[in-house]
């Protein structure tokens, strides 16, 4: 299967490519999102390349982006993430309720709380190379 994932500066991302790899997955790697609302338009252009080259079954990211689940909702294709901090501002984003959005927290009290502020998908999960065969 093919993974579109973004790349980030967390630790563990090694880790989550090393495991989706010898799970048989081949990954595609895209930085992310820009913050900039400007460079939005250039970076979902690029997106959309990307996503043609390699026909992913999903985006993945360690940590949310409203942008990317917005833009996966447009596409069609889902955009499973995995959360691994405690709290962060952009969970609590009107994005969580999108349908094509799977959210996996390490944390089972935000779990609970982002559940009930209407994530179309939430769940407590430890090890999301594990997680992703809920959706697959």
């Amino acid at each position: 299967m093919n993974i579109l994932i973004v790349k980030s500066s967390s630790f563990i991302q090694q880790d989550i490519e090393e495991a989706f790899s010898l799970l048989g997955h081949t990954l595609y790697p895209v930085i992310a999102p820009p913050a900039d609302s400007n460079e939005q338009d250039t970076y979902l252009q690029t997106l959309i390349t990307n996503i043609g080259d390699c026909s992913p079954a999903f985006i993945f990211s360690i940590g949310f982006f409203p942008f990317l689940s917005y833009a996966c909702e447009l596409l069609g294709l889902r955009y499973i993430v995995w959360l691994t901090d405690s709290y962060h501002p952009d969970y609590f984003s009107p994005a969580i309720r999108n349908e094509k959005t799977w959210l996996f927290a390490s944390d089972s009290a935000l779990t609970e709380e982002l559940d009930g502020l209407g994530a179309a998908h939430v769940a407590f999960c430890l090890w999301p190379p594990v997680c992703h065969a809920l959706i697959v």
